[in-house]
């Protein structure tokens, strides 16, 4: 099996691409424009603002908006016999938290206690003076955790960014230097994702072409993921078990694929195409925990043979790609999405970082929806200072009344 890590280090996100054998194996993605955004991994001296006994959970405010979120089992390390939130923290108090789980939507981070022993020397030494909210502790960027996770067995590091490059190699040296030759300047600044971005867009919309023909269809609802096998036209021969066979073990191979990719958790539900034989459905149960080992993705698995269906429950460390990239559509009643505004925003800061190489030194204007460029606008002092790296002389944001959220114009 060959590794090869593509890394696109923009002005708004770090995009971060595994590919195994040629195929994308796992997505991630950083925006840049949210410092304040608490990470998977941060400790954070925070303050208790709120304990719900009914909910057996507090509220803990950490610096961001809406405060972080702690419940009794997170919190019971503090007071290992309390039967109750209540006995474990107080409102007011301090407290040292984790983050484990980032903000989704409305919610704020999932959070853990920790006991003040368990800081590591420099946090705290920061803590001895700080006073809450206050991070203590924050993960290293994605550039850096993403070489310390899978770089040792990767055969090549591309990037793309003479900033993120010089970081990367910064933090080789440092950490990881047997690693530093293999790390590439990609040639062609802003585009080592072209090949990519179908893929990449194909992720949020809900069908999934299978190799026989077949395909998978994904929906998101409000109380769970459901997935759909479908066999389309494909027979692959005279007997409906076979073929219902073949499909579901090409559906169950993706699907746990699709949940990595997509960043999918919490109840996903998968109706398969209903099988005669118990054995041949206890196969694709073996092929769908396969996928899921491939992809590094824990979760519990239980099924309803005669029915066809298969629950999954995957813990929720982030949003789903579709909620990060995308909103409900205020004009649809019939459940439709339209791409955020800081989603729109980083597909034209691409679009800027491409037409600042292709012609250096010269101006760029950007024509967008008055939402979008307002966005920008607010951001553009980060914006132009990480521009000067890919040899932007001047951007200016020209909000234009007639255009849909989705359109934009990139000149020089």
């Amino acid at each position: 099996m060959s590794r090869e890590i593509l890394i696109h280090a923009g002005i708004g996100e770090i995009r971060i691409a595994v590919m195994e054998d040629g195929r994308l194996h796992t997505l991630h993605s950083e925006a840049l424009l949210n410092d304040s955004a608490a990470k998977i991994g941060d400790i954070i001296l925070g303050r208790v603002t709120r304990v719900m006994p009914a909910m057996q959970a507090a509220f803990v405010a950490i610096g961001t908006q809406p405060d972080g979120f702690l419940a009794h089992r997170d919190a019971r390390g503090l007071a290992s016999d309390a039967a109750d939130i209540s006995h474990c923290v107080q409102e007011g108090q301090e407290i040292l938290v984790r983050v484990t789980r980032e903000a989704m939507g409305k919610k704020g981070p999932r959070l853990c206690a920790l006991s003040p022993d368990a800081l590591p020397e420099k946090p705290a030494a920061a803590r001895k003076s700080a006073k809450p909210p206050v991070t203590l502790y924050r993960e290293p960027d994605l550039i850096a955790r993403t070489l310390r996770d899978h770089a040792a067995d990767a055969s090549r590091i591309v990037i793309d960014g003479a900033a993120g490059f010089a970081a990367a190699r910064e933090f080789c040296r440092a950490a990881m230097p047997e690693i530093e030759a293999r790390i590439a300047l990609f040639a062609e600044p802003g585009a080592l994702f072209d090949t990519l971005e179908e893929e990449i867009d194909g992720l949020c919309r809900p069908r999934v072409t299978l190799p026989s023909g077949g395909w998978i269809a994904i929906e998101p609802t409000e109380g769970f993921t459901a997935i759909d096998v479908n066999s389309g036209r494909f027979a692959a021969s005279a007997s409906r078990e076979e073929t219902s066979l073949a499909v579901n073990l090409e559906a169950a191979m993706e699907i746990g694929r699709q949940m990595a990719l997509r960043e999918i958790g919490g109840l996903i539900v998968a109706d398969f195409i209903q099988l005669a034989e118990a054995a041949n459905h206890r196969k694709i149960l073996s092929a769908l925990k396969m996928s899921m080992a491939v992809h590094d993705t824990v979760a519990q698995i239980s099924s309803l043979p005669k029915l066809g269906l298969v629950a999954i429950t995957r813990a929720k460390s982030r949003s789903p790609l579709l909620a990060q990239t995308h909103e409900a559509c205020p004009a649809c009643d019939a459940g439709g999405y339209r791409r955020t505004v800081e989603s729109v925003a980083l597909a034209i800061l691409r679009a800027v970082e491409r037409a600042a190489t292709l012609a250096p030194g010269k101006p760029v204007l950007v024509r967008a929806a008055p939402d979008v460029a307002a966005w920008l606008e607010a951001r553009g002092g980060q914006i132009r200072v990480g521009l000067a790296g890919w040899g932007l002389a001047r951007l200016s944001f020209q909000p234009e009344s007639g255009f849909a959220r989705e359109r934009f114009d990139v000149g020089t």
